[in-house]
């Protein structure tokens, strides 16, 4: 593994030698700017080994491109090619032609990837802070990353309500049908967050989801997380804690592994409330396509050692770029409980769930200093349980702002 890595390292050594020759003509200066170009559409969709070979192609054409060095370096780190990432900074450092300012700007990248990997913010805030090929450039990668985001929404069914009128009861003298009164009345959302990342690779999120509706529910979650090494591999750790719309809170801790496309996590919770805990493990894979659209696939199972007994879920969520502004999501999940619900429902059977949400997203770009985009989406869940069916479309607006 560490001899691919050097050869790979190699090679990008050289595509930055054997480009020279090319980089001499206007037309392959023009070719060096579009595909850098190309590269940042890629990584602000997160389309990583998309971005990877536009800045390959980037340095064919322009060897000297700082910016597009820096940042496929970091990008070669995220995606777990450290060796690979850590030999080509080091053949830059080594570079005659590399400018002073930027020698010492990848020093200080190349100690960080010592570390432990950077996370995809990182590499954004990146793209976001470069400058034009031969500019100084300031040492954004040693900056701490702050970004602020309210998201102002209109949702049809806010509370996830059951979709029904009465209820079954199984009861020892027979089924009682029990009529349900509800009132699901839209209510207007707000959500806002604020996320802070390290140079040393530690952070938090924070987020609080609050209705406006006849009752005053909220929800908010508090997450943690730091980068290190275990056993030789990058691991992220983190502890997190959730109060969900109900009043229930979840209490968790864990560790993450990504591995070239796959992420393996596992986590430890509790839940007081409910006098439940237990464990769960969730694969994730992410495949991205030359067109930039995504598809996760993820599957995890939950099992708790007090209290209901937990369930398995797996599906996918797709996003397809329909334009440079405009991009289609869908989300797919099924659920099986490793356990009756309750058994007072269909005499105690095993809940099933289906879920499937279609959306749709566009950005409008930076207004006022934020940047801005819309959300509309509309789901429903399907259960052999009516208890848990439900049906909702959302609207919603989105600003962010890199601080």
């Amino acid at each position: 593994m560490v001899r691919a890595a050097v050869t790979r390292a190699s090679c990008l050594a050289g595509l930055l030698l054997c480009g020279a020759a090319l980089a001499d003509s206007a037309s392959a200066e023009a070719e060096a700017d579009k595909s850098y170009q190309q590269a940042q559409s890629a990584l602000s969709q997160q389309a990583w080994a998309e971005a990877e070979l536009h800045f390959e192609r980037v340095l064919m054409f322009n060897p000297e491109h700082a910016e597009a060095r820096i940042q496929l370096a970091m990008l070669l780190a995220q995606r777990g090619k450290m060796e690979t990432a850590s030999g080509f900074i080091e053949s830059l450092i080594d570079d005659p032609r590399t400018p002073d300012a930027h020698r010492q700007r990848l020093a200080g990248l190349l100690a960080q990837l010592r570390q432990g990997p950077p996370a995809p913010g990182v590499i954004a805030s990146e793209a976001r802070q470069s400058m034009p090929s031969g500019a100084q450039s300031a040492p954004s990668a040693a900056q701490p990353l702050i970004q602020a985001r309210v998201a102002l929404g209109y949702s049809r069914n806010p509370y996830a309500r059951a979709d029904i009128n009465n209820l079954t009861l199984t009861l020892p003298d027979g089924n009682t049908d029990l009529p349900v009164n509800q009132n699901i009345a839209p209510a207007p959302l707000v959500i806002s967050s604020l996320s802070y990342l390290a140079p040393n690779l530690f952070g938090f999120d924070a987020q609080d989801q609050r209705w406006g509706a006849s009752e005053q529910n909220f929800a908010n979650k508090l997450l943690l997380f730091c980068y290190g090494s275990l056993g030789g591999e990058k691991v992220q750790a983190f502890a997190s804690t959730l109060r969900s719309v109900d009043g229930n809170s979840r209490i968790s801790a864990g560790l993450a592994w990504p591995f070239d496309s796959w992420r393996l996590t596992a986590q430890a919770f509790k839940e007081p409330q409910l006098e439940r805990q237990g464990y769960a493990l969730r694969l994730e894979h992410l495949q991205t396509s030359s067109a930039g659209a995504q598809t996760l696939l993820f599957a995890e199972a939950e099992k708790a050692i007090s209290g209901v007994p937990g369930y398995t879920r797996y599906g996918f969520v797709r996003e397809q770029p329909l334009t440079s502004t405009l991009a289609f999501q869908a989300q797919l999940s099924a659920q099986q409980d490793f356990a009756g619900y309750s058994a007072l429902l269909e005499n105690g059977a095993t809940r099933q769930l289906l879920f499937a949400e279609l959306g749709l997203q566009k950005d409008w770009g930076t207004v006022a200093g934020w940047q801005a985009s819309g959300k509309l989406q509309t789901g429903r869940r399907w259960s052999n349980l009516t208890l848990f069916e439900f049906r909702d479309t959302t609207l919603q607006l989105t600003f962010s702002r890199s601080l």
